[in-house]
């Protein structure tokens, strides 16, 4: 019997569902008491199975806006949200949030407010009236739209259900004022032209954040961290209740095969936080210290019923010039995890859904490791046509689907190498087998030259950093040469560019080429220190490196 055949005997979908269901029952919006209560329930859990969790739950500020282009939202607790809007027979109700909490715009502030409603993509095709109707906002849709007058704003967009949006008032900033609700398409294009009323009944309090450690192995080993983020609005259940089970299946099986870790000199740790504000906080108090994780790898969206979500699962790798050791492992095993199908003939397994490599691509608790130096990697099922909407529900989970990733994942970590030669063949191969998915199209614009050439040096960098890792002796060199010290971490945000009234700055976060100078530049910049790095990063995801917008990365990573 095979590894991943012995950890999938031990693995519990009815176990899975169950902790997913859990979750999806709190609405756990960012700083919110039902954030916290979902950690709390969850540690209770592990701990009555006789598992080694630590729960610490920050109240007040992280003052995360020093060292990021991010910070954390104010704490809130909600009330009830009506939306009326006034025809011939006066008011009627539209919708309210006994519908469902995301009638409410996470993090609105309280109030009413009356005004001419207008239907509009976003902020820059808002033509007037006091309260758009907003098809399709940005990340700062809500403060743009405010600084320009809007008295209330009402959100949609054409999809099914409710759609999650969120304001995200930083603690330090003033207090919002402009009511703000989310309707369902059907809903809001019919209050064009309208006179409306949002009225809101909801509190700001202090912010709340809660830190989740599960770990396998001694405290202060070596470790390969497992991130995954449990806030998002109810139900929220593929996004990120499943990744939430998935990382504690994961672990569940490690335990049993303690032993074996311990023999390595590795530990595994799983991280439940609230997504980039509890990981940046954690990495930042050295809670785990960076410094002593191989790799880490985001569990975000995984064990969908994709027949009835769509999509595939990806294994989003590590930055070409930091690869991550744990990809290849993950891309293996999972991939046999997965592999319920036989071929024509009867012989070779494979998945009978998609599993694809993709290049980096930043959006999760990744890009918050990749920014501290760790290797770093996603797994993702996307797209998910009920993604951040009421419909994303418990119903369309699979634990069959998260068993087997839990079961990929874990095998994985099982057979990271013993030694530094092991290692260097275990990233060499890699390489090779990346490269030819550049040479057969399948990793964007990515050229197999550029990608070999930026994997190699970025093998060199890694193998060193092993070794300092798991005290082993190194004599090689070859990786980056610093010569950044950036006093901030990427990604650059649109909100920060806004909110610090930076407009050189977001003139280039507007424009929809740069996102790999925003994302990918600046997370490689501090992943890696180098120049050199972040020039021979973008090459391997063809982008032509622009010297005036890197300068623009580079000042703001290091003001």
């Amino acid at each position: 019997m095979g590894l991943v055949e012995e950890l999938l005997g031990s693995a519990s979908p009815e176990r899975l569902l169950e902790i997913a269901s859990m979750l999806s029952r709190l609405h756990r919006v960012q700083g919110s008491e039902g954030l916290v209560e979902a950690a709390k329930r969850l540690a209770e859990r592990l701990e009555e199975e006789g598992l080694e969790a630590r729960l610490e739950v920050r109240v007040g500020a992280l003052g995360l806006w020093g060292r990021w282009f991010f910070s954390e939202p104010r704490g809130w607790r909600l009330g009830r949200v009506v939306v009326e809007a006034r025809g011939r027979l006066g008011w009627r109700v539209v919708d309210t949030s006994s519908s469902g909490p995301m009638v409410a715009v996470a993090h609105t502030p309280p109030g009413s407010a009356e005004g001419l409603a207008r239907l509009c993509r976003d902020c820059s095709t808002w033509s007037g009236g006091s309260v758009p109707v907003v098809s399709r906002p940005r990340s700062a849709e809500y403060w743009c739209c405010t600084g320009r007058g809007a008295s209330a704003l009402i959100y949609t967009h054409d999809g099914p259900g409710y759609r999650y949006y969120s304001i995200y008032p930083p603690p330090f900033l003033h207090e919002p004022r402009a009511p703000a609700a989310s309707l369902r398409w059907r809903d809001a294009v019919k209050l064009d032209g309208t006179m409306v009323r949002v009225s809101v009944e909801a509190e700001y309090t202090d912010p709340r954040t809660p830190v989740l450690r599960v770990r396998v192995g001694g405290w202060g080993d070596p470790a390969v961290l497992l991130v995954a983020h449990v806030c998002h609005p109810r139900p929220g259940a593929h996004d990120n209740a499943s990744g939430v089970a998935v990382a504690v299946e994961a672990i569940r099986l490690l335990a049993a095969r303690e032993r074996e870790l311990r023999e390595k000199g590795v530990a595994v740790e799983a991280l439940i936080v609230p997504e980039y504000t509890g990981s940046a906080y954690a990495l930042d108090e050295a809670s785990p210290s960076p410094g002593s994780l191989l790799a880490a790898v985001s569990l975000d969206m995984v064990g969908a019923d994709l027949a009835k979500t769509g999509g595939s699962l990806l294994l989003v790798q590590s930055l070409y010039t930091l690869p991550s050791p744990l990809d290849p492992l993950l891309y293996r095993y999972v991939y046999e995890a997965l592999s319920t199908a036989t071929g024509f003939w009867g012989e070779g397994g494979y998945p009978e859904e998609g599993f694809h490599l993709q290049p980096y691509g930043s959006g999760s608790d990744h890009d918050i490791a990749l920014s501290h130096g760790v290797p770093a990697s996603m797994l993702n099922e996307w797209p998910d046509k009920y993604y951040h909407t009421s419909m994303d529900s418990p119903s369309n989970l699979s634990g069959e689907r998260m068993a087997r990733i839990a079961a990929g994942v874990a095998a994985a970590v099982l057979r990271l190498p013993g030694s530094l030669d092991s290692y260097r063949s275990l990233l060499q191969r890699w390489v090779r087998l990346v490269a030819s998915e550049a040479w057969a199209g399948r990793l964007g614009r990515a050229r197999p030259d550029t990608v070999a050439d930026a994997m190699k040096r970025g093998v060199e960098a890694v193998l060193g950093r092993t070794a300092g890792v798991m005290g082993w002796s190194w004599s090689g060199g070859g990786g980056w040469e610093e010569d950044l010290a950036p006093r901030r971490r990427g990604p650059v945000t649109r909100l920060y560019a806004v909110l610090s009234g930076d407009e050189e700055l977001l003139s280039l976060l507007d424009d929809e080429s740069s996102t790999h100078y925003r994302d990918t530049a600046a997370i490689a910049a501090s992943a890696t220190r180098s120049t050199r790095a972040v020039e021979a990063e973008l090459l391997a995801h063809g982008v032509k490196p622009e010297a005036e917008k890197l300068a623009l990365i580079y000042t703001r990573l290091s003001g």
